[in-house]
């Protein structure tokens, strides 16, 4: 076989098996969000992260659970932005808006905006079997 060829091939195999790994990790860390409650919490803080509108904003929220308070960043959302133009999120979470939020009952101070492994993660992750498995079929 052609080693040009054959490298491609195994570089294909190896991103689909990233590809799927990488997305597995994330559905079983969200498939332990499943049993999860759902609570409102309140936007505390909503800033640019820098000076670039592009870049993800931080923004900090606020939940009671049992009366005692928790706070928290918004995690990383894949949400993108336009040179120029003030980031989505900012104006999508402003300062002292609520918002649900999920919590784990037996440590509250973990929480997350979405609960359970999300439909992107499961098509991703088949899309990396697939690549992995296109492959392994093709270099054989």
């Amino acid at each position: 076989m052609y080693l040009p060829y054959t490298i491609t091939l195994a570089l294909f195999t190896i991103a689909g098996l990233a590809i799927a790994a990488w997305c597995g990790r994330k559905i079983i860390i969200g498939k332990k969000t499943s049993d999860w409650n759902e609570i409102e919490a309140t936007i505390t803080y909503n800033e640019p992260a820098s000076g670039e509108s592009t870049e993800i904003p931080q923004i900090n929220y606020k939940y009671e659970v049992d009366g005692q308070a928790f706070e928290q960043t918004v995690e990383q959302i894949e949400e993108a932005a336009m040179p120029g133009q003030t980031h989505p999120l900012l104006v999508k979470y402003p300062e002292h808006s609520t918002l649900a939020i999920f919590y784990n009952p037996d440590e509250p101070s973990k929480s997350s905006m979405k609960k359970g492994a999300q439909n992107e993660d499961w098509v991703m992750f088949w899309i990396g079997i697939s690549t992995m498995l296109l492959g392994l079929a093709t270099l054989i």
